[in-house]
């Protein structure tokens, strides 16, 4: 659905305020560093791209770099040539690690702008997976490069970011898509490719992206291309409605006190239902309340899910991210599962105590 991936600022759903904040930007001689915080799939990607579009007049090729920012520390390959002892020239390409790990923004900004442009656009995503090191290597950068280069930053946790960075920029905060401005941009794409919809499918899909349009989008083509005609039972069928009584049922089996029981649901839905952590920990806190859980121990509950979500975002992205964040729910199942214990044998003791008395009173 990138083709339906807006080109202007007029064109965004669910974001007054972001577009309010963004739109005189645009017409600015000088612009300030931005930093786009909010959740996935709220159009910060997309803003980033048409506010460097506007400042560029157009002229995006060879003036603007887009980059994640866990491709800022990736080696990178170089050709050394080598002459021998008997004269000998030698070339061959290596990996190597260089000493920055900006290196490919900074080979970008020092050189001159294409076409007569005022200066370049830098758009770095999922800023929040930098580690604090990095942030302070980017915050010099930006001082050094401000005159010749805007810096555009993306981030999922505004909280994430250092001081020095965030001070830096213009904080422009994008909020989960309404689901009335999502159920309607979904049913004009679904007429735009003449695709079905049945009667409440759009907000079916709507309610299950929980104000994600990208993942709204997956959602509709998948459900299109496997049954044609979109309605409830298909929207079903590609939500992540099994996921979430995959979830009910791991939390179930921590409650009981079954740890091991409750890491096997885990794995399954780590592999067998491709959830990533953070959509587990996500989901363990949507369903805390459902649970039938007393006030104090809800209250647990929920600040554990928080510190253990808070811990998952520390992870950052690749390398050794799977299998820490992975550390931190068997956490969450391990304290579930004591206090499920707890809470037994309280009941247990309480139910004796409960029949010496009866057994006194008739005695």
């Amino acid at each position: 659905m990138e083709k339906y991936r807006p080109t202007s600022l007029d064109g965004i759903v669910g974001q007054p305020m972001a577009v309010e904040r963004l739109r005189p930007l645009t017409s600015q001689q000088s612009v300030p560093h931005l930093l786009l915080a909010g959740p996935p799939g709220t159009g910060k990607t997309t803003c980033a791209l048409i506010v460097a579009r506007e400042v560029l007049e157009g002229n995006i090729e060879g003036n603007f770099l887009e980059i994640d920012a866990s491709d800022l520390t990736k080696k990178r390959e170089v050709t050394v040539t080598e002459t021998d002892d008997e004269g000998e020239t030698t070339v061959r390409t290596v990996t190597k690690t260089m000493d920055s790990p900006l290196w490919r923004i900074k080979e970008f900004v020092s050189t001159a702008s294409i076409d007569g442009v005022r200066f370049r656009v830098v758009f770095i995503d999922e800023v929040d997976t930098m580690s604090k090191e990095v942030q302070e290597a980017l915050r010099r950068t930006m001082e050094v490069y401000s005159r010749n280069c805007m810096f555009i930053l993306a981030c999922n946790h505004q909280s994430m970011i250092i001081d020095p960075v965030r001070s830096r920029c213009g904080v422009v905060r994008f909020v989960p898509i309404p689901r009335a401005d999502l159920s309607k941009r979904i049913v004009e794409v679904a007429e735009s490719e003449g695709v079905e919809l049945d009667r409440g499918a759009a907000d079916g899909i709507a309610m299950a992206a929980d104000g994600d349009i990208r993942r709204a989008m997956a959602m509709l083509q998948a459900a299109a291309v496997t049954r044609g005609r979109v309605d409830l039972d298909a929207v079903f069928a590609v939500s992540e409605t099994r996921s979430s009584n995959g979830v009910r049922d791991m939390l179930s089996k921590a409650r009981s006190g079954d740890f091991m029981a409750a890491r096997d649901a885990l794995d399954g839905l780590l592999i067998g239902e491709g959830m990533t952590c953070r959509e587990i920990a996500t989901e363990i806190q949507r369903q805390a309340l459902e649970l039938g859980l007393e006030g104090a121990e809800a209250v647990r509950l929920l600040d554990k899910v928080g510190e253990t979500d808070f811990r998952i975002a520390q992870c950052g992205s690749g390398g050794m991210g799977m299998p820490l964040e992975r550390v931190q729910l068997e956490h969450l199942l391990a304290y579930v599962a004591m206090s499920g214990r707890k809470r037994r044998r309280g009941f247990s003791r309480s139910h004796d105590r409960l029949q010496r008395e009866h057994h006194r009173e008739k005695g």
